[in-house]
């Protein structure tokens, strides 16, 4: 299965919180089989050196953090970085597991725990890495190999290399149930990813013109209206509703205030196109432009030159010229009247009214 992007970042993080454990559970086994004669098997170095191979796979497992939402190069590199961690824990176990079949009796408590942890281990890891199916059984070879070819060397256990092969062929068909199993699972956690951003996005856009609505708006102000109070510093709004659209429409027809609404939106767009602008409708007639790091003179000299471009743009409609104007109140936050984002909206809201009364067309400083 192909993923992409996020998809990816998704899946490496799964991955990686799957394998994480894994180093400590074959720390903790290793002890307990060497434990179990209470003889360390009579080699507590080799021991204690392979508890700390384990140790430093898990450390460094645990500096590897997945990238979010990184380039494709980024994802396969940190993926070859997973699977060497992966493979280096599964070879070390294996060759442990390898060195009791050798040098302990086939019938020992150790070689019999030993073959029960690791067939444990293989069932498990059947269903731990289910979207990468080759490397899953590479890890589970690395696994029981080693064992399997120390069996093939005493003739007093050849009669267990068929058992021991029959399971890793049950284990391949697992891993390959496993990941169509997962792969069903994960188209069906990034549709539900998919359908949520697609319900988000539209419930903060307004359809007819493809702006923010007042939902978009109003989050995108509460976040950056207690940023600019935090620092002090400025955040400031234009609100605007358009002269006369009711006219048209009654004149016209509604298809003609609706391109009314799409010309100004467009206008919008080509006039405030800095990444942290925020242009929405805001409903019916009205807009509202968001300004973060605008003061209050910055913000009048940019809604005049609007009011400005508005008169000179007029739009075609059915072989008339129409033209459009606005009513604008504009105003940063003021810190030392306004509580919350709301009042500092309702102000500049009133300053937009304020202005209709007093013969449209004009912009007010609220």
């Amino acid at each position: 299965m192909q993923v992409l992007g996020h998809q990816q970042s998704l899946v490496n993080r799964d991955l990686y919180t799957r394998f994480r454990p894994w180093p400590l559970l074959l720390l903790a086994m290793t002890l307990a089989i060497a434990a179990v004669n209470g003889d360390w098997l009579g080699q507590p170095a080799l021991i204690a050196f392979v508890c700390a191979l384990y140790l430093t796979n898990w450390l460094l497992h645990r500096r590897a953090q997945p990238p979010e939402n990184g380039e494709t190069s980024t994802n396969t590199q940190w993926l070859r970085g997973m699977w060497l961690h992966i493979y280096s824990t599964s070879l070390i176990w294996g060759l442990f597991y390898g060195w009791i079949g050798n040098s302990q009796p086939v019938l020992s408590y150790p070689f019999l725990l030993a073959t029960g942890v690791t067939q444990a281990l293989a069932f498990s890891s059947c269903d731990n890495y289910p979207l990468h199916p080759r490397q899953s059984m590479g890890a589970l070879l690395l696994l029981q190999l080693p064992c399997l070819l120390v069996l093939l060397t005493h003739e007093q256990t050849l009669k267990l290399v068929p058992f021991f092969a029959l399971l890793m062929v049950l284990q391949w068909v697992r891993i390959r149930s496993s990941a169509r199993h997962y792969e069903h699972v994960l188209r069906s956690e990034i549709a539900l990813q998919e359908s949520r951003r697609e319900i988000e996005r539209l419930s903060s856009h307004d359809n007819l013109t493809g702006l923010c609505n007042r939902r978009g708006l109003e989050t995108t102000l509460y976040s950056q209206w207690h940023l600019a109070a935090r620092q002090q510093g400025a955040v400031s709004l234009i609100a605007l509703d358009l002269d006369h659209i009711k006219r048209v429409n009654e004149r016209l027809g509604h298809g003609a205030g609706d391109a009314c609404l799409r010309h100004v939106a467009q206008l919008l767009r080509s006039q405030f196109r800095r990444s942290s602008d925020l242009v929405a409708r805001m409903g019916g007639d009205s807009f509202a432009v968001l300004l973060p790091q605008t003061d209050a003179i910055e913000a009048m000299r940019l809604a005049r030159d609007l009011r400005d471009q508005l008169m000179r743009s007029s739009l075609e409609w059915n072989g008339q010229s129409l033209n459009i104007t606005a009513s604008m109140g504009v105003d940063c936050a003021r810190w030392d009247m306004d509580l919350s984002p709301d009042d500092t909206l309702k102000r500049i809201t009133a300053a937009c009214h304020e202005a209709k009364t007093k013969g449209r067309n004009r912009v007010l400083q609220a």
